[in-house]
């Protein structure tokens, strides 16, 4: 992972946690950020690992998770973004 990707990746162990740092970053930049897409995300717990895939590392998607020897189970995501960001403007259906 290159220096300056590492530097913005940021841990948290409850989402509570993450919550408040992204509240005071926004205040510190003036800046705010939405919610653009949610999965299973809110789910505290699982109660089985049925269907579940076991990961050691995730390689996948903008953030990078490396190899350190705690295997993990994703239950859910969140992504959030700058409201300044890009325009994502859905398509219209046309109607005849």
């Amino acid at each position: 992972m290159a220096a300056s990707e590492a530097d913005h990746v940021q841990c948290f162990s409850t989402y509570e946690e993450a919550d408040e740092f992204i509240r005071k970053y926004e205040v510190e930049t003036t800046s705010q950020y939405v919610k653009r897409n949610t999965l299973n995300f809110g789910k505290h717990s699982i109660t089985t690992l049925d269907k579940r895939r076991i990961w050691f590392e995730d390689h996948r998607g903008e953030i990078k998770i490396f190899d350190n020897g705690i295997p993990f189970v994703s239950i859910g995501k969140e992504i959030r973004e700058c409201h300044h960001g890009p325009k994502r403007e859905r398509k219209s259906a046309k109607k005849c």
